[in-house]
């Protein structure tokens, strides 16, 4: 700040002092600069300065002598009325200043938190998504290695043993006991009778119904088959 700015500034703080040159107005002058200041002392010289006034009829000597002492103490309280404004201003632009801060950080931090959440989001989708593809793929290595024809299905009527063991949830002792099953009924004609007759649950053979398929043995295999079974 230049010299001449300061001196503007000071004069503009300080205008209310040469109010103080009229007389019976210092009270005026010290109420306005005792509430700018946020000074009570000066508030309370602003009373002694206006009882001056009203009890001026007792003696007009009175009014003279408290024209006089308003000037002076106007003037002597000037530095240090400039001074407590100035500080008066310094704290409420910290306090803006601080405020400020405060609200950007806590914007800063609403954002921070906001990315937070969209990548953890992003992160969930895409972890689901992967889980996805982890059980299409495995479906798909199942259906796969499950067995040759049928579009990589179990074929229940013609596969063998090892074949039958490769579907989740049947063991080597439930196969055995499919293939048994199969050669004493010829075939089966559907997955729930092929359930059923191994002891299987009903969720269970939902949950190998997409693995399996069911295809007819014609009496000519089949009786060929127990023909060969004969001539064993």
């Amino acid at each position: 700040m230049t010299t001449n700015n300061m001196k503007v500034n000071k004069l503009a703080l300080t205008w209310w002092i040469y109010i103080t040159l009229i007389p019976g107005y210092a009270f005026a002058a010290f109420t306005y600069a005792g509430f700018s200041s946020k000074d009570r002392k000066l508030v309370y010289c602003a009373l002694m300065y206006y009882a001056s006034n009203v009890f001026s009829f007792l003696n007009q000597n009175i009014v003279i002598i408290a024209w006089l002492v308003g000037i002076i103490h106007a003037f002597s309280i000037k530095n240090k009325y400039i001074a407590r404004r100035l500080e008066l201003k310094s704290k409420k632009m910290n306090m803006s200043s601080s405020l400020e801060t405060n609200k950007k950080t806590n914007e800063d931090k609403k954002e921070i938190v906001k990315i937070k959440i969209e990548e953890e989001s992003k992160e969930e989708t895409t972890t689901k998504i992967m889980q996805q593809d982890n059980v299409v793929e495995e479906n798909k290595i199942v259906k796969l290695d499950l067995g040759k024809e049928s579009n990589g299905l179990v074929d229940i009527n013609y596969c063998t043993e090892e074949e039958l063991e490769k579907i989740p949830f049947i063991n080597s002792i439930v196969a055995k006991k499919a293939i048994k099953q199969r050669e004493a009924i010829g075939s089966f004609s559907s997955v729930e009778e092929f359930g059923i007759s191994i002891g299987l649950k009903p969720h269970i053979i939902e949950k190998i119904r997409p693995l399996v398929v069911v295809r007819e043995i014609s009496m000519k295999e089949n009786k060929t088959e127990k023909g060969r079974v004969i001539d064993l």
